[in-house]
């Protein structure tokens, strides 16, 4: 580090970094405490869909009709109405 400039950056990145490691970690033990979810590798809405699953004790099953697998991968019924809406939106 030449300046007191460089000195300073190296500081405020340690400290953002020490800061962020810690809200993580905080995140991580109340989703353990409450949900008992490890929230290690979850986006917020990931770990809600999870928590409502857990909660609700919901049952879900494997896709096994494949129109119901390409309706909902965006290739059957509702790709085709978002593309009429989208035509009647734009006029193309």
């Amino acid at each position: 580090m030449n300046t007191m400039g460089d000195y300073t950056i190296c500081i405020a990145n340690r400290m953002y970094s020490s800061v962020l490691a810690d809200v993580f970690e905080e995140f991580r033990n109340v989703c353990l405490h409450n949900y008992d979810l490890d929230a290690w590798c979850y986006t917020a809405p990931g770990l809600a869909w999870d928590a409502a699953l857990k909660e609700s004790q919901v049952k879900l099953y494997f896709l096994t009709d494949v129109d119901m697998l390409l309706m909902i991968a965006g290739k059957g019924i509702a790709w085709r109405h978002l593309n009429d809406f989208k035509e009647i939106w734009t006029g193309e």
